[in-house]
């Protein structure tokens, strides 16, 4: 019976007394309450481990050398090859000669023997010297140009990518050509740069995702024949000023590989001037991986150099000049029907970008005529034993002129400034 009683008796004395050491607590401690509070609501409200009250995740501050930055892991191993080739000029000689019955042009038929050679590239560019502004504009030849808008076309066929726009010529139809040929440009789907219609186009870099890798193509000429340039964005000129902000720029929109196409140098000459070289100094100071030059009309040497921007050690490749790819002038020069069509090889390897190679395959524009008119074709080197039985003239010309721009090719240009200081 007693058991039974206590039994009955000792659950209801427990719970009087936990009630008074709750009060006893609340009234000799709020510390040690809030310590309580705290405790048991985080336990009895959190859904989940590492959240709060709120159901929020929980955050820790991160010390020591946890808390510094991990570094992304390095891009994946890439590469790809850029074409260039020199400058294309439409004569009214090679212009007539493109011309058909219908009145309409066929370019084609000139350039088809390189086709395989443009097109053999990740992007391919070329010195677009004539304008192709439309027929409004009257088709011209030498000292101001506009061509057949299906010159653009033909080179769209072959593979080109890019027409640089900024050389001397950029002006010989006014504003309003610049305009028409930028228009025509973008309906055909050429790229282009170094002119320019708006301040907005102008202040937008060209750049290029090429297999991975964000390429800046930049561009500028030395002047424009003395044409008046009506507003100051339209063509990038050769001024320290403007390289360096273009390059900055094309950067700034996230270019890691400098392109540069530079119109430059004398006409008619195999070595570059002093003030290719003094230009040559602030593109190599602003670190331009590859620079390609046209102007000249003829070959001059093409280099692989090393350059040190920014503290590093750097390939840089050199082209100071093109040579013409297609041309019709009449008079008769040593090695302006000269050109060639490089190639320039880009790699990226355990993260580091470099410009791994440089080649070339020279071209000759054969020329003979057919009732008295004008006949071109743009050959490569490795063909020409074909036309030797038709053109014997021609072809003795050819293997000499080929022979002289396969030696001017290997030159080794000695860069000295003009303070006298010696390019590395």
């Amino acid at each position: 019976m007693l058991k039974k009683i206590v039994a009955i008796l000792l659950p209801a004395i427990l719970l009087l007394s936990g009630c008074e050491l709750s009060a006893g607590a609340a009234a000799g401690s709020t510390s040690a309450a809030e310590s309580v509070s705290v405790t048991t609501t985080a336990k009895t409200t959190a859904s989940k481990p590492g959240t709060d009250a709120a159901g929020s995740p929980l955050t820790a501050p991160v010390t020591g050398e946890a808390a510094e930055t991990v570094p992304n892991p390095p891009l994946p191993d890439t590469e790809f090859t850029i074409v260039a080739s020199g400058d294309v000029l439409s004569h009214i000689t090679n212009t007539r000669a493109a011309r058909q019955k219908d009145g309409s042009y066929d370019f084609l038929p000139q350039f088809a023997p390189i086709g395989d050679l443009l097109a053999d590239a990740d992007y391919t560019l070329v010195n677009l010297e004539s304008a192709t502004a439309g027929e409004d504009f009257g088709y011209r030849g030498f000292p101001r140009f506009n061509a057949p808008v299906n010159l653009s076309q033909t080179l769209k066929k072959l593979g080109v990518d890019l027409a640089i726009t900024a050389n001397n010529h950029a002006m010989d139809n006014g504003m309003d050509g610049l305009r028409a040929t930028l228009d025509n440009l973008d309906l055909i789907g050429l790229d282009h740069t170094g002119t320019f219609r708006t301040k907005a186009e102008a202040a937008t870099a060209l750049v290029r995702d090429i297999n991975g890798i964000k390429v800046g193509f930049v561009a500028s000429t030395f002047g424009t024949n003395y044409i008046p340039v009506p507003v100051s964005y339209a063509v990038n000129f050769n001024t320290a000023k403007k390289i360096r902000s273009e390059i900055a720029e094309a950067r700034a929109q996230g270019a890691e590989l400098i392109v540069y196409h530079v119109h430059w140098g004398r006409e008619y000459t195999g070595y570059p001037s002093q003030k290719q070289m003094d230009t040559y100094r602030i593109l190599t100071e602003e670190g331009v991986d590859v620079i390609i030059g046209s102007h000249p009309h003829r070959l001059q040497p093409m280099e692989m150099r090393e350059i040190t921007y920014q503290g590093k050690t750097k390939t840089q490749a050199v082209i100071w000049s093109t040579g013409n790819l297609w041309q019709g002038q009449v008079k008769n020069m040593d090695y302006i029907n000269l050109g060639a069509i490089f190639k320039i090889s880009v790699e990226r390897r355990n993260g580091e970008i470099r410009v791994s190679g440089l080649d070339s395959t020279l071209v000759y524009n054969l020329r003979w005529k057919v009732n008295g008119k004008e006949q071109y074709k743009v050959i490569p080197e490795g063909d020409i034993t074909q036309y030797e039985k038709d053109f014997p003239t021609q072809t003795a010309r050819m293997k000499r002129e080929l022979e002289w721009g396969r030696k001017n090719l290997k030159k080794k240009v000695k860069v000295v400034y003009s303070d006298g200081t010696k390019a590395e």
